[in-house]
């Protein structure tokens, strides 16, 4: 994976692991790929039995994994800083897996994920869902707090339900491998990310680890043991070659980046000159999808359409202000615009 041009250049960090060797992810990409069907298959009834057990799961290595953050970033374990680790981490993490479990719990029985708000119309015709706050604890923790998701053209309130869990409406699903490049700065990330694949678009995933925090690799396998052992979920480690070899790897169908536009561009255009000119030209060099979280004005997509999001996510803005969701389709992560 070549240099983001123009990304802060810093020495390469020392990991806490070895780089898995080619043979290891080669191994991991075989198992997923044999797996795939399975997992897109799998009845919801089963994938909500199996987010109950990754909440249990989950909440039993979150002690370890708290410990863990505060050892590598030196924060005293009983003052009030260390305990910002536990907000970071497992809280986010537990929460996501609960209303996992809520959103297929809801699209079992309605066919669709509840939407917590109100849906109105927008002057172009377009729909427009209030997805925060989505229960009373939300209202009284995240006070005058809201966030809504802005719908692509042709989505309306009347087709709304049509566009929402699509990836759980195939009715012979092939399955994918979706490659997860970690983030390093906030523990519970790159796990949410691995899960949102999983759940959300109905992937099987290969987890490369960021060596900032690639300790919390054997604790995230133990923590979602129950992927792991149905062969749904692989952990991988490395750097950038590591990375650059698994988004070529014919066996992986997307990608998920967490990173800076600059990165999600050199993953998808090349870096430097060339890079620039097959970006002007639209000539992406990754002939399968690819969507950067963060650093960007609005999430960044290439080579197909994205999936649909079957649970409201994402952040608000205080002080009055709404986080308006630029989103493709129906409720799906994307990177909030402020609307004063």
């Amino acid at each position: 994976m070549p240099s983001a041009a123009g990304a802060l250049r810093t020495p390469e960090i020392e990991s806490a692991f070895p780089a898995s060797s080619r043979q290891a992810i080669d191994g991991a990409l075989e198992t997923l790929r044999g797996r795939k069907v399975a997992w897109a298959a799998m009845p919801l009834l089963e994938k909500i039995d199996l987010l109950r057990e990754l909440r249990r799961s989950f909440a039993g290595i979150a002690d370890a994994w708290v410990a863990a953050c505060q050892r590598a970033e030196g924060l005293p374990s009983d003052e009030a800083r260390g305990g910002e680790e536990w907000i970071a981490g497992p809280y986010f993490v537990l929460r996501n897996l609960r209303l996992l479990q809520q959103s297929l719990t809801s699209i079992s029985v309605h066919g669709a994920p509840r939407i917590p708000g109100p849906v109105r119309r927008l002057e172009d015709g377009r729909a427009t869902a209030q997805v925060f706050p989505g229960d009373l604890y939300d209202r009284l923790f995240y006070p005058g707090l809201t966030a809504e998701v802005w719908m692509q053209p042709g989505v309306t309130p009347e087709n709304l339900a049509e566009h929402q869990a699509v990836a759980y409406r195939e009715e012979l699903p092939r399955g994918k491998v979706a490659l997860v490049l970690s983030a390093g700065n906030v523990s519970s990330i790159g796990p949410m990310d691995a899960l949102y694949k999983l759940f959300v678009d109905n992937e099987v995933v290969v987890f490369k680890t960021h060596k900032v925090n690639d300790y919390l690799g054997p604790l995230l396998e133990r923590g979602l043991r129950p992927l792991v052992e149905g062969g749904f979920l692989r952990v991988v480690y490395g750097g950038v070659e590591e990375g650059a070899y698994l988004c070529s790897h014919l066996v992986v169908d997307t990608i998920h980046i967490t990173g800076s536009d600059k990165t999600h561009d050199a993953i998808v255009f090349g870096a430097g000159a060339e890079g620039a000119r097959a970006k002007a030209e639209r000539r992406p060099r990754l002939a399968k999808p690819a969507e950067n979280r963060r650093g960007c004005p609005a999430s960044q997509r290439t080579q197909g359409r994205p999936p649909q999001s079957t649970t409201p996510s994402g952040s608000a803005h205080r002080s009055g202000q709404r986080a308006a969701w630029i989103a493709p389709t129906s409720p799906r992560r994307a990177t909030p615009e402020t609307r004063r």
